[in-house]
């Protein structure tokens, strides 16, 4: 994943925005980009991310007052927290409580997905780079 001028797709924050871009444009291409899970740029989207978190947790019933939907089962609120700049794994956290967030440096957190593709009971990614 060294090649020039890259960036906009091997780092994290840039990739969710050329995503987000893309699904923005409301056209047929837009639908194959609706393949990433809920993510966030922090700090500047952690207003969004709380709202998404919250509302998770009064759907699920996890608030006090809140009740759960009878027809919807519960979608684990756990999110995973990366640094933006980082690789190979380094300052990866699974967090599931909003004060374990940590909004300080620019950090990408999207919801976990509980139930991923698996390839030979392997989770699993592909990247594909074009020059």
């Amino acid at each position: 994943n060294h090649f020039q001028d890259n960036k906009h797709l091997t780092r994290k924050d840039c990739l969710k925005r050329c995503i987000d871009r893309y699904t923005r444009t409301g056209s047929k291409v837009a639908q194959l980009f609706n393949i990433c899970p809920k993510t966030f740029v922090l700090p500047k989207e952690y207003c969004a991310f709380i709202e998404c978190f919250t509302r998770i947790a009064e759907e699920n019933g996890d608030l006090e007052g809140g009740t759960a939907k009878p027809s919807k089962p519960k979608v684990p609120n756990m999110w995973i927290m990366k640094p933006a700049g980082s690789s190979r794994g380094r300052g990866i956290q699974v967090v599931n409580d909003v004060g374990a967030v940590h909004y300080g440096e620019l950090t990408i957190i999207q919801q976990y997905i509980s139930d991923p593709y698996l390839l030979g009971s392997f989770k699993w990614d592909m990247r594909t780079y074009v020059t």
